[in-house]
């Protein structure tokens, strides 16, 4: 990046946050000269896809566009900058009346601007429309940009371009995120009867697949994500949400892939924490020693499928997972997996057998606020073994 002057540009880009924050940025930006910025010429690089390009004797080929987000310092330059050198904003002239930054400015904003294509090769990516949304994206001092990218290859290789496929009737291609929502809302009907939900990463894209009842699939390819906070993966959070699921952005941040068939499979419980012994002994025993077995299991009653469900994410995470190399999960002891109450907290208590020689025992302790409990509210305290003091207790 070059500044035809540096401390223009942030005194610039300080004064136009301050106006931002004053509701004033339209009028300082219609106000002020925008400050002129450089990118690195493309010339060398325009070479290098002429040579690539004469390698295969064919026409240049890119694969199909797709959505993600990559750091604004990864943008290296410009494709075709029609003679202008590189350079990012509008000429001298020209640049006080160039709305389109403006307007891009308002859209980063409200989170709906236009990805910027790309073109990814070798040490970056290169923006082949979009300087005006760049700059504004520079201006805001954004770290990462919106970017709908394609990458060279040969005219041999096979790519599957589209944004989002139903096995029937539908084919659909898509550029941006926002746009799988108004595909759900347009065909809502589709998404009535889900047996599973998943995210896949297959060939370095992201695949959101609706498997429908049916037998049909919805697939969104590339334009929702998971495991980061980009507006792509806003987007999956939306959709699941609309869809029944039970999810926040803390669980599609934390998780790169998942596979959900009931409505609160997702949790954010963190499985491998050791138990507080202090907070079991302070907290958890005195209850158990104010009741009775038969009070115990009274107050059970009802919860068996309560209980069932916390078991099915312990199973989940030992055995499919492989998580653990203790053993797997073989079988809820009912008779020792109970619910404990005291003012509005809620203890559950679940009973587990792994299988190994000797068949262990294992008592798995949760907490939450609430009853039943919010799958993704519920902490996940800790385990505690049968060869553990503590376990006789319960």
């Amino acid at each position: 990046m070059r500044y035809e002057n540096e401390n223009d540009f942030h005194k610039y880009v300080n004064e136009l946050s301050e106006a931002i924050k004053q509701g004033t940025w339209k009028e300082y930006m219609e106000s002020n000269d925008f400050p002129i910025v450089y990118h690195y010429h493309n010339i060398d690089v325009y070479r290098e896809y002429k040579i690539q390009n004469d390698q295969y004797d064919e026409d240049l080929t890119l694969s199909e566009p797709h959505y993600c987000e990559v750091g604004i310092d990864a943008i290296k330059g410009f494709y075709n900058d029609g003679g202008r050198k590189g350079l990012v904003q509008a000429t001298l002239e020209t640049r006080r009346k160039n709305y389109r930054v403006i307007f891009a400015i308002e859209s980063i904003m409200n989170n709906k601007c236009l990805p910027i294509p790309v073109i990814k090769f070798n040490d970056g990516y290169y923006i082949t429309n979009g300087r005006h949304r760049f700059f504004a994206h520079l201006i805001l001092r954004k770290e990462m940009v919106p970017v709908w990218m394609s990458e060279i290859i040969p005219e041999s290789m096979e790519t599957d371009g589209d944004m989002i496929t139903i096995s029937k009737p539908y084919d659909v291609d898509f550029a941006i995120p926002e746009d799988a929502l108004a595909f759900y809302n347009r065909y809502s009907m589709l998404f009535e009867s889900i047996s599973s939900v998943e995210m896949a990463i297959i060939d370095n894209r992201y695949k959101l697949l609706f498997n429908l009842e049916n037998g049909d699939t919805v697939s969104f390819n590339g334009c929702c994500t998971s495991g980061n906070h980009f507006r792509s993966s806003y987007v999956t959070c939306e959709l699941l949400q609309k869809c029944g699921f039970l999810v926040d952005m803390n669980y599609i941040s934390l998780h790169d892939t998942f596979y959900l068939e009931n409505k609160n499979d997702a949790h954010n419980m963190d499985f491998s924490i050791e138990i507080d012994e202090k907070f079991v002994l302070e907290s958890i025993v005195p209850l158990l020693a104010d009741k009775k077995t038969d009070s115990i299991r009274e107050i059970n009653q009802g919860n068996d499928d309560i209980l069932m469900t916390l078991y099915n994410y312990i199973t989940l995470y030992f055995n499919e997972m492989n998580k653990w190399s203790k053993g797997q999960v073989c079988g809820l002891d009912s008779n020792s997996s109970y619910l404990l109450s005291v003012g509005n907290k809620y203890f559950y208590i679940v009973s587990v057998c792994f299988l190994q020689k000797d068949e262990k025992m294992r008592i798995f302790i949760f907490e939450d606020n609430n009853y039943p409990f919010n799958n993704l509210s519920i902490k996940f305290l800790g385990s505690i073994d049968e060869s553990h003091d503590l376990y006789n207790l319960f």
